[in-house]
């Protein structure tokens, strides 16, 4: 991981090609405040990747967080929700519907280029994909499903370490709670 040496480097190399940037005191140890999770070669490579998508102004330490973590996670090669679907009716039109792969007359299994297409697939359902009478509506349900996991896979990829350990925390005491609440109404 990166320590605050390795975010100095990007720091220094960033202000090379963003000269008239004029840092206040503390604003290195900001950056490195939330980049030190990211690991150091990562950060050195999306720190180029700003550069050479150029810019007018300076680099957050959000859009290098950002794009270090998307870099690390493939995102930047992700597909779109029309690609996704595209990728769906291929597997359909290769594989058959649900009932014959399942019961061993045809071998062959859908096969998903990422775990996001596979579960947008699982929210809609594959028989359902299959045997549509009305495909503009399942197609509907696809892409909202498909573009609501990956905004919740985008806000997940940006979360801090910390922020991370707080939410767990404080979902493991809200789902004690609810458990509780739940166990005294059974009860009674």
């Amino acid at each position: 991981m990166a320590d605050i040496q390795d975010v100095v480097k990007v720091f220094a190399v960033l202000t090379l090609a963003w000269p008239n940037f004029k840092a206040k005191d503390g604003t290195i140890e900001v950056y490195a405040s939330v980049l030190t999770d990211i690991p150091a070669d990562v950060l050195q490579v999306a720190g180029k990747q700003l550069i050479a998508s150029g810019g007018e102004f300076f680099p957050s330490a959000s859009l290098l967080r950002t794009t270090s973590l998307s870099m690390m996670s493939g995102r930047q090669s992700s597909i779109s929700s029309y690609e996704a679907w595209e990728e769906v009716q291929k597997q359909v039109s290769l594989c058959g519907d649900y009932y014959r792969y399942t019961r061993g007359i045809c071998n062959r299994v859908p096969v998903w280029s990422s775990a996001v297409v596979e579960k947008a697939v699982s929210a809609v359902g594959y028989q359902r994909i299959c045997e549509t009478d009305n495909e503009d509506v399942v197609r509907a349900h696809f892409f909202k499903a498909y573009d609501g996991l990956v905004r919740r896979w985008e806000d997940e990829t940006k979360m801090l370490p910390e922020s991370r350990k707080i939410e767990q925390k404080y979902l493991g005491d809200a789902t004690a709670s609810m458990r509780a609440m739940a166990e005294g109404m059974v009860r009674k």
